[in-house]
């Protein structure tokens, strides 16, 4: 944008000296019998036009560009916003397909990686209730509301794998259900998320 600035003060300052080159020259070489007298108006007449052309394309010109740079900057926070969603989204959907898999064994078997899953399901949780939603456009708010909620379901399948519920517990079935469920569901945000960058792209 200031370079932009620069440039139009330039040419503001270059036409005018123009204009006023044309117009003295004219009445110059009037008084010398080089041109008629009514070449004089006419110069000054034409210099008066060349001056209003330039004080209403400048400004003209400066607002056209700091429009473009607005809507560059607005399509740079999509892209961006577009970006993190993505990257949210990618780690839930492989999150939650572990958990759709996830085995419960029996604690005398138990080991330090039976407890890294429900750890994770509870700090994604956590992380998306610290996400400010309004920092993203109208068309990502639902899908981040809704890993909110796909991640309320998570903290429940973390304690029923914290309380090493049976392999065919009911609710632990259920859980991994709905997170296949869950997964299905992210993906199809993928796709939209997709057809959003696109839009962006032809923007």
């Amino acid at each position: 944008m200031i370079e932009w600035s620069i440039w139009a003060l330039w040419w503001l300052i270059v036409g005018s000296a123009i204009v006023w080159v044309i117009v003295g020259s004219a009445g110059y070489w009037v008084r010398l019998g080089w041109v008629p007298e009514a070449a004089a108006a006419w110069a000054q007449a034409l210099g008066t036009l060349l001056a209003i052309v330039v004080a209403i394309s400048v400004p003209a010109f400066q607002a056209h560009q700091r429009l473009l740079e607005k809507n560059y900057e607005q399509k740079e926070a999509k892209q961006a916003g577009s970006a993190a969603v993505r990257a949210l989204l990618n780690y839930h959907i492989d999150l939650y397909g572990r958990l759709s898999k996830a085995q419960v064994r029996p604690v005398a078997i138990m080991s330090a990686k039976d407890g890294v899953l429900p750890h994770e399901l509870r700090q994604s949780a956590a992380m998306l209730r610290e996400v400010a939603v309004n920092e993203f456009s109208n068309d990502l708010v639902h899908i981040v509301l809704g890993l909110r909620q796909i991640s309320a379901n998570g903290e429940f399948a973390a304690a029923r794998l914290e309380t090493r519920a049976s392999l065919f517990s009911v609710e632990l079935i259920d859980a991994q259900k709905k997170a296949r469920e869950d997964v299905a569901l992210m993906n199809t945000w993928i796709d939209l998320i997709d057809n959003y960058d696109a839009a962006i792209r032809d923007m």
